[in-house]
């Protein structure tokens, strides 16, 4: 009985989770035709599932759509921070979007690898030298410029 509470419990308070997630690789200039400072953009959208708790009746989960914006100026090889930037939104360049990171990305023909690091955080207050991973690191299928 306790387990079945502790059940009850979690999905009346709720949750999130991921249930769809894709990766669009995109030239700047199709997002917004003035200069920019980078020429191409990985952008990580994730579906995800939410379940807002008590205040949502009748308890069903709603879909909201989250992106991260990866920019950098060349789809050939790797590229590494500082040469690269992460925002939270796009065009957005300034705190609280653009996320201090390290570590890099790489394109080729067939993939493309993600291993980027932010800066850790205790209390609202960064760790001296220590970093934590991108949630989304990984090898993933290359994606096409949209044009």
């Amino acid at each position: 009985m306790r387990f079945v509470a502790q059940v009850c419990f979690v999905f009346l308070v709720g949750c999130s989770s991921v249930t769809d997630q894709k990766v669009e690789l995109i030239e700047t200039v199709n997002l917004n035709p003035k200069p920019q400072k980078y020429k191409y953009v990985l952008v990580n959208s994730k579906t995800k599932l939410f379940n807002e708790g008590v205040h949502s009746i009748p308890f069903i989960p709603r879909p909201h759509e989250d992106r991260d914006w990866i920019y950098f100026n060349s789809i050939e090889g790797e590229q590494c921070a500082p040469n690269i930037a992460f925002s939270l939104h796009e065009g957005k360049f300034e705190p609280p979007w653009l996320k201090e990171i390290k570590g890099c990305i790489e394109i080729n023909e067939n993939s493309y690898r993600i291993d980027l690091y932010f800066r850790k955080a205790v209390e609202g207050k960064y760790v001296d030298g220590e970093w934590v991973p991108y949630h989304f690191n990984g090898v993933y299928q290359a994606p096409k410029p949209n044009k």
